[in-house]
C-alpha cells in the first residue's frame, strides 16, 4: 500500500506539525510535545526485554528465532556490525509477547550519557556505550545527560566527533 502525502506539499509551508499531524493519521507513533517524527516498529521479543534494551531482528543464526527481537551484543557480529538492529524497545516485553521498538527518534530514561557522544552497541547485551567496541553498531547520539537520538545505522566507527 502506498503513502501519499499529496496533501502535505500542496500546503503553503510544511511544518512539522502538519507532517507529524498526517503520519499520525497513517497510524505512525508520534512523541507528544516533539517536533520531531518517532518511529516505533512493531516486534515479537524472542527473549525478555527491558524498556530501553538495544535490539536486533534476529536471522536465525546462534540459534536465536529468525525474524524475532533479542538483545543486541557487539560480541557477535550476528547480533551488532552484521546483524538487524533496528533500535530501542519502548517498553518491557515479555518472551514470545509483541512490542515496539524506537527505530528513529529521541528514547528518553537513560542515565550517565554524555551530551554529544555518539552511542554503540555493547558488549553487554542490550546496553550501549560511548568508546566503540570490535563489532561495533552506531545506535545513536546522546542528545542529553538522559536522552539518546536514535538513528541505528551502524556506520561502524564513521562517527566524526571533532
Amino acid at each position: 500500500m502506498g503513502t501519499n502525502f499529496t496533501d502535505l506539499v500542496n500546503t503553503d509551508v510544511i511544518t512539522a506539525a502538519n507532517i507529524n499531524s498526517r503520519l499520525e493519521e497513517l497510524g505512525v507513533a508520534i512523541d507528544a510535545g516533539l517536533s520531531l517524527v518517532a518511529i516505533d516498529l512493531p516486534i515479537t521479543a524472542g527473549e525478555t526485554l527491558a524498556i530501553r534494551d538495544a535490539v536486533y531482528i534476529a536471522s536465525g543464526v546462534g540459534g536465536d528465532t529468525a525474524g524475532r527481537a533479542y538483545k543486541a551484543d557487539a560480541s557477535n557480529t550476528y547480533q551488532s556490525s552484521q546483524g538487524f538492529v533496528i533500535g530501542f524497545a519502548t517498553s518491557a516485553i515479555a518472551s514470545g509477547s509483541t512490542g515496539e521498538a524506537r527505530a528513529v527518534g529521541i528514547t528518553p530514561g537513560f542515565t550517565g550519557l554524555t551530551a554529544g557522544a555518539p552511542q554503540f552497541v555493547s558488549e553487554t547485551a542490550g546496553e550501549v556505550v560511548e568508546v566503540e567496541p570490535a563489532n561495533s553498531w552506531l545506535m545513536g547520539i546522546a542528545i542529553s545527560t538522559t536522552e539518546i537520538m536514535v538513528n541505528s545505522r551502524g556506520d561502524q566507527g564513521t562517527v566524526a566527533t571533532s
